[in-house]
């Protein structure tokens, strides 16, 4: 019989972060089982990667809270000033 742990928590990390375990598995099957096309990949992933990090473009972690049963939270976009798409300034 299989073990089904491994393989549900092997799905929720798919769904959390699938580049890193798309690029994981890419490493393990171009490395370990020699296939050439997972290689490629693994390498194209990881470079693009070393590329976002050398232009500065890394997410930013705004806030980071632990939620009881029954909270809620509310995340609203504001609008920014001093842009120059405002419609009072387009309207005809």
């Amino acid at each position: 019989m299989a073990n089904t742990g491994s393989s549900v928590s092997t799905a929720f990390r798919f769904m959390r972060a699938p580049v890193s375990s798309v690029r994981s598995l890419a490493w393990r099957r171009g490395l370990l089982d020699g296939q050439r096309g997972w290689l490629v990949l693994a390498v194209t992933l990881w470079g693009l990667g070393r590329l976002r990090k050398a232009a500065g473009r890394t997410p930013e972690l705004v806030s980071s809270e632990r939620l009881k049963p029954g909270e809620t939270i509310q995340i609203t976009a504001l609008e920014r000033h001093g842009g120059t798409s405002s419609p009072s300034r387009n309207a005809v």
